[in-house]
């Protein structure tokens, strides 16, 4: 089950992220990266989602591959390796996600100037 959190969670963020990037999702205070350099203007919300994307396609990318991996080796298994294994890729997404809200802001503060 764990598996299956980890591939959603990748998934949904690199949507949003995408859709934020285009323009499709406008700034808000719900959904998306928000911090104050972020949504200062809806031109650093789009600026700031467009290069957090690339990051988050490829977590999107690496967890779904790694997370049918898992689930196909560890088909039947009676033990916990199947939630270590999500475990493991939900710390991979947290990683990757602050990572790319750190990028996300860098840029953000960047155009302020």
């Amino acid at each position: 089950m764990t598996i299956w959190i980890a591939i959603a969670l990748a998934v949904l963020v690199t949507v949003i992220a995408a859709l934020a990037g285009r323009g499709t999702i406008p700034n808000n205070g719900l959904v998306g990266i928000r911090t104050p350099s972020i949504q200062r203007t809806n031109e650093t919300w789009t600026e700031a989602h467009r290069a957090a994307t690339p990051l988050l396609i490829g977590l999107a990318i690496a967890v779904t591959i790694a997370g049918i991996i898992g689930l196909v080796t560890t088909s039947g298994s009676t033990d916990d390796t199947p939630n270590f294994i999500g475990l493991g890729l939900l710390g991979l997404d947290v990683v990757v996600i602050v990572a790319a809200a750190i990028r996300a802001n860098t840029v953000a503060r960047r155009n302020l100037h």
